[in-house]
């Protein structure tokens, strides 16, 4: 710890004055607090406390830059920062909470808070947060309107073709349907997203997790790798070894940033990951579950589907098999599986080895290797169901050939 870090004691008042005050919630958080601020030259005091702890500490004359201040333990976290807002005028305040909730970091930011950290946060993300705060960046503006359509592809299991739909739909938006679209793969370590475009992953999407502070137009430009004139992905493939450090907020920030710029961003996610993407849930317009025809593919199709509907109540949500490496005859007929689920399936992909192969083989989409198969076909019918039919830049032979066979209610 720095030197120039200080721990309060009950006798501190008004000749103790300090850059950063934390108030934390518990022990725990008192230490994350105090490595964060341990490697600066900024004078600090860390205490345990409540909302209450830090507005007795602004009546005793207190006047930090920043303040880190723990809601988690407040009733009301809204009110206790409006509080604190009003008493503190001056201050910089970055909130710090247990609930992963779009909303509550809506509002407040909106009530004054400079960011939000979602607990459990690293000392590195705190830092990070402090670091943006200092040099007055302001913070995330999620009320803007007319954000491009956010796509979440999620699989029932590995191999069921979930990468192939989310390759292929955001190629023929952005090459077909002439939409600016941005492909993010969530998969760290072992997406394939990359290899089924032939491109270098890059090292911009571990950034902008890493530091979402950095994350600006300029460093989207940079970090992106670029396919064609309209599509651009995000990815990564990391080392085995090595976990991948995610800062609080830093996914919801990145892809608020790339709805800036994108009419689409297309969201590749293991669903592993998916119960811990309460923020990411929240603000998806579409979302695609890819199963197969199995006990297993239609029990967490089952799952997948009551969950989004949860957590993801305004999103247009699809369910589709997948076609990957099905066998001749599958263990569950279509008829079987849509009254297991409950309702139709919204599209089927053709088992297409053919296709599948060349497009694996030459990393390219199946537009492109096998424009007339029927893996192909389906492709373009899926993206044409999110597009919805009048794109002004979409090739009207197109729309002409596929608007005819999509169903009115799979339009977003």
């Amino acid at each position: 710890m720095s030197a120039a870090m200080r721990i309060a004691t009950p006798s501190d008042r008004r000749d103790s004055p300090v850059n950063i005050l934390g108030i934390a919630g518990d022990p725990a958080t008192r230490e994350l607090m105090a490595q964060a601020v341990g490697r600066s030259d900024d004078v600090a005091r860390i205490v345990v406390g409540t909302a209450e702890t830090a507005l007795s500490q602004f009546e005793l004359g207190a006047a930090p830059a920043i303040l880190l201040l723990d809601l988690s333990t407040s009733a009301d976290a809204l009110a206790d920062l409006t509080r604190i807002v009003a008493a503190a005028s001056e201050t910089k305040i970055i909130a710090l909470g247990a609930m992963n909730d779009v909303g509550l970091f809506r509002d407040l930011i909106r009530a004054g808070a400079s960011d939000y950290l979602v607990k459990p946060f690293t000392p590195a993300s705190l830092e990070a947060a402090i670091a943006a705060v200092a040099q007055n960046r302001e913070p995330v503006d999620l009320s803007r309107p007319r954000l491009g359509k956010l796509v979440l592809f999620v699989g029932t299991r590995g191999g069921v073709g979930t990468t192939t739909c989310a390759v292929n739909t955001a190629w023929l938006l952005a090459e077909e349907l002439g939409q600016r679209t941005a492909l993010v793969d969530l998969d760290l370590h072992f997406g394939t997203v990359a290899l089924s475009l032939d491109i270098d992953p890059g090292r911009g999407l571990r950034e902008a997790l890493a530091q979402p502070m950095r994350i600006d137009s300029l460093f989207i430009d940079r970090a992106m790798v670029r396919q064609g004139d309209r599509l651009a992905v995000l990815s990564a493939e990391e080392p085995v070894e090595e976990e991948a450090e995610i800062a609080s907020n830093a996914i919801e920030i990145l892809l608020y940033e790339l709805r800036q710029k994108f009419d689409w961003v297309i969201v590749d996610l293991p669903r592993g990951l998916i119960g811990e993407m309460d923020a990411l849930l929240a603000s998806i317009t579409h979302a695609a579950i890819i199963t197969e025809p199995t006990l297993a593919g239609l029990r967490d199709a089952i799952r997948l589907d009551a969950f989004l509907k949860s957590t993801a109540a305004g999103a247009r949500l699809l369910t589709i098999d997948g076609g990957a490496g099905r066998a001749p005859r599958s263990p569950v007929s279509r008829a079987e599986f849509e009254k297991g689920f409950g309702r139709k399936l919204d599209f089927t992909f053709p088992f297409d080895a053919k296709a599948a192969l060349a497009g694996a083989n030459a990393g390219r989409p199946l537009a492109v290797v096998a424009g007339t198969s029927p893996a192909a076909q389906a492709a373009r019918d899926l993206a044409v169901a999110f597009a919805g039919p009048g794109q002004s830049r979409a090739k009207s032979s197109l729309w002409q050939r596929f608007a005819k066979r999509v169903p009115h209610d799979a339009h977003s």
